[in-house]
């Protein structure tokens, strides 16, 4: 073999060599996005939209791209997820589509994708009975029964009562959002649509924000718990603030104060235990 041909080769061989790695980085989630990205041209079967029309009317309520959105993560979500009934109950389609539109709100906006780690939905009739160890304030263990609706396991597992579900897909206003904006059974906020700022650390109620609070427009950061930016908050604005710490408020001088040194004059409208909502003025 001349040294023209041996270079040749060797050039070959780590070409191929160098396309061997990267197919072994970037097959498998190369693979996955392309097959998501098959289950997201193919229709909206339209038994699934009567089953939204029928069970989840705040549906309709949201804007084109938002319900074209929703649809396409739970097309993925019902193709990967597997929904296992307990207890007897036998999971229908129904459920399926429901619970996984639902889901489907925490995924607005998003570029992450489609909860890695979870690897399948339990589904209770109704709310369902777990015993517990809880350590109580003397440091002794004690057992405990709880009744809950819905939990979520590190093992992968999210357990779900199917009677919640119904009942949270018919009525967005049964939500701690909603609750705390409308505390005493009266709105804090004018009845048109307004813009309103969610900040709290956990994701799911910065994600459910948009549908308990319809027909206001909630705004909220998807991936992560971050202050408002400058430049988004503007007169006329609200802002609902829960379990989270960073917001400040000076009621001598009616300024709200963030972390990340945003200072806006504003005035609370109500305080509640981890919770409030203020107006920019």
């Amino acid at each position: 073999m001349t040294q023209p041909d041996t270079i040749a080769f060797a050039l070959l061989f780590f070409a191929a060599l160098a396309l061997a790695v990267a197919a072994w980085l970037w097959g498998p989630p190369l693979s996955t996005a392309l097959r998501r990205a098959r289950v997201r041209r193919q229709p909206f079967p339209r038994a699934w939209r009567e089953i939204l029309r029928r069970r989840m009317p705040g549906f309709v309520r949201l804007p084109a791209d938002v319900q074209l959105q929703l649809k396409k993560h739970a097309q993925v979500l019902l193709a990967e997820k597997p929904f296992i009934g307990c207890a007897g109950l036998v999971v229908s389609d129904e459920m399926r589509v429901l619970i996984a539109t639902q889901a489907a709100l925490l995924l607005l906006n998003r570029r992450a994708g489609y909860f890695s780690a979870l690897r399948q939905v339990l589904v209770y009739p109704g709310a369902f009975v777990v015993d517990r160890t809880a350590i109580d304030p003397a440091g002794l263990a004690r057992d405990e029964r709880r009744v809950l609706s819905g939990e979520s396991w590190q093992q992968g597992q999210v357990i779900l009562s199917w009677d919640d579900v119904l009942a949270g897909a018919a009525d967005p206003a049964d939500g701690p959002t909603r609750r705390i904006t409308h505390a005493g059974g009266e709105s804090v906020v004018p009845a048109d649509p307004q813009r309103i700022v969610v900040l709290a650390q956990a994701h799911y109620f910065r994600g459910r924000a948009g549908w308990h609070l319809l027909p206001h427009r909630a705004l909220w950061e998807p991936a992560r718990d971050l202050p408002p930016h400058a430049g988004l908050l503007r007169a006329g604005d609200f802002v609902v603030v829960w379990q989270r710490p960073g917001a400040q408020f000076d009621l001598a001088s009616g300024r709200l104060r963030f972390e990340n040194g945003v200072d806006l004059p504003a005035k609370l409208l109500l305080s509640e235990r981890d919770a409030a909502v203020f107006a920019i003025l």
